[in-house]
């Protein structure tokens, strides 16, 4: 955000919480405002002439962050993941279950929300790729028959969800 001229940007507020500010008889002014959300997260970059200041925010609650901190936290805001359907551990961005029913074998793979991926392989091998940022994995069954594996996968489009 920029504010437009003549008009000065003096305080960033969210909701009740003043997480910004510069006094209003100085002739300082906030020149950008730059926010990025992620679920529960929230990155700011303030914008003092040649200053940068920044903050992570919590469920609402602001704390000042160095610039290396910023970054750290940026990066893992807009991570993508790779989806392996050979790998099938738990890990901090996906789930998974597996199911036995009849003598067949299958395992779901959930992302946890607020992660994204657009690729899903088998392995050194392509399963699927989504499109630019319009197709986002949305989870996959996956049924094992000794060494061969049926996928059915789920994902998001900017249309709504396709199998």
């Amino acid at each position: 955000y920029t504010p437009v001229r003549p008009n000065k940007l003096r305080h960033l507020v969210w909701s009740d919480t003043v997480i910004h500010g510069v006094g209003d008889d100085d002739e300082d002014t906030i020149e950008k405002v730059t926010v990025h959300n992620h679920c529960h997260e929230t990155l700011i970059e303030v914008s003092l002439g040649s200053t940068k200041v920044h903050y992570l925010g919590r469920d609402g609650e602001f704390e000042f962050i160095s610039e290396h901190k910023y970054q750290e936290e940026l990066r893992e805001m807009t991570k993508t993941i790779v989806v392996d359907i050979n790998d099938v551990n738990d890990n901090k961005y996906l789930s998974y279950e597996t199911n036995t029913a009849y003598g067949i074998t299958w395992y779901n793979i959930v992302p946890i929300s607020c992660f994204y991926s657009d690729k899903v392989v088998a392995g050194n091998v392509t399963v699927w790729t989504g499109v630019g940022c319009h197709q986002r994995f949305a989870g996959a069954s996956v049924y094992v028959n000794g060494h061969e594996k049926l996928v059915a996968l789920i994902y998001h489009d900017v249309d709504g969800m396709k199998e």
